[in-house]
């Protein structure tokens, strides 16, 4: 446990508890259809909230931006859930592992005696290029398993997805953390604790989410797919 905590801080059990209650909201989300649209209200809610905050406290052109990918990435993962359930749960998958193993290797990478990380962005020092590296990995390993296990198949689309993906993910969370200097603030809010606000938490998940919309939009319109 010292180890643990000497690699992931203090807070490493309370991270832990809020993020297996998250989980569990997100079980019930894909299994119990009849939530869907409340629950994802009030995620939207109290997110769109915490940019107003956030408006009030500073400037920035990236607030409203950052407000539209929320809304568009919700209103995605609403309809893809009624439509595919694979589908979502590889963008999911591959979300969610970029963001738990870019924080897993980035910490274990600062960890190794005498080894000296390379810092991702200057407007978030706890990033690191190994970080990135080992999450972008880790997601695209996660969606092939999950891709394989449903048997959907690798065409073309789906390769495009795997390579898009956590690269799409990362861009998120770096420009929510760009939106956060600019107004001086570490976190959205304290909502959850150690983890932030929701939008500290949805930042990657719904950038994925609304670049995949736009691009089915896009695709369709062009009757390519």
């Amino acid at each position: 446990m010292k180890t643990l905590t000497r690699w992931f801080g203090n807070d490493i059990i309370m991270r832990t508890v809020i993020g297996v209650l998250l989980g569990l909201v997100v079980v019930l989300l894909f299994a119990v259809p009849a939530v869907r649209p409340p629950v994802l209200g009030v995620v939207w809610l109290l997110a769109s909230y915490e940019l107003v905050r956030m408006a009030r406290r500073g400037k920035s052109w990236r607030l409203w931006p950052q407000w539209l990918i929320v809304s568009s990435g919700i209103a995605v993962v609403m309809m893809l859930l009624g439509q595919s359930w694979q589908w979502t749960l590889v963008l999911a998958m591959g979300v969610v592992a970029t963001d738990v193993m870019a924080l897993v290797v980035g910490r274990l990478a600062k960890a190794v005696p005498g080894y000296a990380t390379h810092r991702f962005s200057m407007y978030s020092p706890s990033k690191t290029w190994e970080g990135a590296i080992g999450g972008i990995a880790a997601s695209v390993l996660a969606m092939s398993s999950v891709v394989v296990l449903l048997g959907i198949g690798m065409t073309w689309y789906v390769l495009l997805l795997l390579m898009a993906v956590p690269l799409v993910a990362v861009w998120g969370d770096f420009f929510e953390s760009r939106l956060k200097r600019d107004v001086g603030v570490k976190d959205t809010s304290s909502l959850l604790g150690p983890h932030g606000g929701l939008v500290d938490r949805l930042d990657s998940i719904c950038a994925v989410f609304a670049t995949v919309g736009f691009a089915v939009i896009v695709l369709l319109g062009l009757g390519i797919v």
